[in-house]
């Protein structure tokens, strides 16, 4: 019998499902803490999260590619079997974005506080030129040079 026509067992049907479940939950942890990581603007945490949730991509495709085979194998049609994994999917959408205007929301601050440093600067500048005299060279051109040093 080839590999491709044999029937799956249950306990593949469930490992299928259980896949299925297991990469769902793990994306949503992931990005609860990546959300948490934003408001804590823990960039090192964030990126972790960024590259364990690329990672993950690929298993919860290959969950899904998988789940039209197993229609009528686990119980469930397949139009309840996509109807399911919508559903998840969904759910992970607004978390990541939740995270995403979380991410906006801080990037906004950091844009306001970089123009308000800004204007600090420029207003230091003006208030360092308008007290602070322009300094007097210690001699008027290079020829004076060797004078002042014999006067000295």
């Amino acid at each position: 019998m080839r590999p491709s026509s044999r029937q799956p067992r249950n306990s593949e049907i469930m490992n299928r499902e259980t896949e299925l479940d297991n990469a769902c939950r793990e994306w949503r942890r992931l990005a609860e803490v990546e959300g948490e990581a934003i408001c804590r603007r823990d960039w090192t945490l964030f990126f972790d999260c960024q590259n364990a949730l690329r990672l993950l991509q690929p298993r919860l495709l290959r969950c899904r590619q998988a789940a039209p085979h197993q229609a009528g194998e686990t119980g469930t049609s397949a139009p309840d079997q996509q109807k399911n994994f919508r559903a998840a999917v969904s759910k992970l959408i607004e978390l990541e974005r939740r995270n995403l205007e979380l991410l906006d929301a801080v990037r906004q601050r950091a844009a306001q506080q970089k123009q308000q440093l800004e204007q600090a600067q420029q207003n230091l500048r003006r208030i360092q030129r308008s007290y602070a005299p322009a300094r007097a060279s210690a001699w008027n051109s290079s020829s004076d040079f060797p004078t002042k040093l014999l006067l000295a």
